[in-house]
């Protein structure tokens, strides 16, 4: 998958970061709103991992200036958790909201599964795809 982590502790971010590539993800990441948008215009996205507060701005900020986000799931990071902030994040557009400190563990789990065809599945599929465009005498 491709994931964008926004944090602007550096720590936090490469504690982040680290742990998803562990995992085999692509991932970018930035520390303000500007450095993200940036990053977005450029780059298709699966997931947006950010922190509530940024020196230049709030996650909110990033989801009402991100163009091309129907498929993405967003998680934001938060120093404490008020119900009537879960609610107006969640019209915001995030999907997910975790108090921090962050389990990296349950960041993962949120994560969706994209489970690839195995090495063998990839070979039974081309050999099949290679006799489906043969013509009926090389069959």
């Amino acid at each position: 998958m491709r994931i964008l982590v926004v944090e602007e502790g550096a720590g936090s971010n490469s504690t982040l970061v680290s742990a998803l590539r562990s995992d085999g993800h692509i991932v970018s990441s930035a520390s303000t709103v500007d450095e993200t948008l940036h990053l977005v215009a450029g780059q298709l996205y699966d997931v947006l991992v950010t922190d509530l507060n940024l020196p230049d701005g709030r996650a909110t900020d990033i989801l009402a200036r991100w163009k091309y986000r129907n498929s993405l799931i967003a998680i934001v990071l938060r120093d404490r958790g008020f119900p009537a902030e879960i609610e107006a994040y969640a019209e915001a557009g995030f999907q997910y909201h975790m108090v921090k400190p962050i389990d990296v563990a349950c960041l993962k789990a949120l994560l969706p599964r994209r489970i690839w065809p195995s090495l063998k599945e990839q070979m039974v599929i081309h050999r099949m795809k290679r006799f489906a465009a043969a013509a009926p005498e090389e069959r």
